[in-house]
């Protein structure tokens, strides 16, 4: 249920040993069909010198479009060598929300407010950056709006450092929009999510705080 974002060349070129990037260690990339697995194999004759250091590197991944909503996606890593085999297991579950823009007053719902979703630090005084969400598709080019709720299953989640390239959300004649696919987030978590109204409807004002 994961789709696999970063591609041979990021992976590569993220290969860090205890924090730095090392010349003279060379690794090779190798996809699947699935377009979610991949293999990132080393030569074990330039590791050598490096023993007792740890090697990282990063890879962005996203929920497939239409992943069921609160269940378990697991991301599970396997480290082969001819020693000591080991695996690693990490899991996430997706959340999502509809809401209803109204009137204050008459309660009418209102079509044509605009949103956007930032994940934020829960202490203001946090070094965690802000990222505002952003919806793309398969060939990963930004959705630059969605308007209503359902259509937000049929993209893919991906977090942005500027709020000039979130998607829009924008409510619809029923003043229904959403998020789907997004990571569910608890209460240990030292993120948390709000909304951003960027467009009133026409004849009101836009909502001063995110919530």
């Amino acid at each position: 249920q994961l789709q696999l974002l970063s591609d041979e060349k990021e992976i590569l070129a993220g290969i860090l040993i205890d924090g730095k990037s090392e010349t003279d260690v060379h690794a090779t990339y190798k996809p699947d069909n699935t377009k979610s697995n991949f293999k990132v194999a080393f030569t074990p004759s330039e590791l050598v010198k490096y023993a007792g250091k740890t090697i990282t590197f990063k890879v962005e991944m996203a929920v497939k479009p239409g992943s069921v909503l609160g269940k378990d996606i697991t991301n599970t890593v396997d480290f082969e060598n001819n020693f000591t085999p080991k695996e690693h297991k990490e899991t996430v579950k997706t959340s999502g929300k509809q809401f209803v823009k109204t009137e204050w007053l008459s309660g009418n719902k209102l079509a044509g407010a605009e949103f956007v979703v930032q994940k934020v630090p829960k202490n203001p005084k946090s070094e965690v950056k802000t990222e505002w969400l952003q919806y793309v598709d398969d060939n990963q080019e930004r959705v630059a709006s969605i308007t209503g709720y359902a259509d937000t299953a049929k993209y893919n989640v991906k977090w942005v450092d500027k709020q000039d390239d979130a998607t829009k959300l924008v409510s619809d004649n029923e003043g229904s929009f959403g998020v789907q696919g997004i990571e569910l987030l608890g209460d240990s978590d030292d993120k948390t999510y709000k909304l951003k109204e960027t467009k009133a409807p026409t004849g009101h004002v836009i909502l001063k705080n995110a919530t």
